[in-house]
């Protein structure tokens, strides 16, 4: 599917792409008005510390630190190194493009309101307090499934599995809204395809 995606004619692609887009910006959107408080107040709750905990536990699966150390590795591989330059390029660039986010809409962290209150804002904020959406781990996470989903189609359902479940424990541990898991993970696929596809286009898969 996502080679499909990348390859797709020029016109054709760019449709798919904003056509995805609005997609994950609805789900976030509706995520926001009718999910993120109660789901949070939920998860929040003493009777579920043992899931928090649990979920604590794993959630750095989707800190971007570990895949950026297997780009590097990569590099040092001349059989590895262009596919591991397309990666590292990827993370680099969904990364700033989710830092410049979360700069821009300065949303506080649940945990850090004691109603988990989905509308409080700080515009152009770098504090770490207001940068919750979107999230970074999940933006991770999808880049990774995207890109290796790239190279290997038939490993994409459970790349992608593997994605959504890490990713949800930024929601579960309520280090974050689940809006901003939906957009993370909306912004990796789609950054992530825009990159692969140019970095294809110009150097060859």
């Amino acid at each position: 599917m996502i080679r499909d995606w990348i390859f797709k004619e020029n016109r054709l692609f760019w449709q798919t792409t904003l056509r995805f887009f609005l997609i994950i910006l609805t789900l976030a959107v509706l995520s926001v008005f009718f999910i993120d408080q109660s789901w949070a107040q939920y998860f929040a709750s003493p009777d579920r510390v043992g899931l928090w905990q649990f979920h604590r536990s794993i959630t750095e699966i989707g800190a971007a630190e570990p895949y950026i150390a297997i780009a590097l590795i990569g590099l040092c591989f001349e059989k590895f190194r262009k596919r591991a330059a397309f990666f590292a390029a990827s993370l680099a660039t969904c990364g700033l493009v989710i830092h410049l986010f979360k700069f821009l809409i300065g949303r506080s962290r649940p945990h850090k309101l004691p109603d988990h209150d989905p509308f409080v804002f700080d515009f152009f904020n770098f504090h770490h307090h207001f940068q919750s959406l979107p999230s970074g781990h999940s933006q991770t996470l999808f880049t990774t499934a995207t890109f290796f989903s790239f190279l290997f189609p038939k490993a994409s359902p459970y790349l992608f599995i593997f994605a959504f479940y890490f990713s949800m424990t930024r929601a579960l541990t309520i280090a974050h809204f689940v809006s901003d898991v939906i957009f993370g993970a909306g912004l990796g696929i789609i950054v992530t395809v825009i990159t692969t596809r140019h970095l294809v286009q110009k150097y060859g898969s």
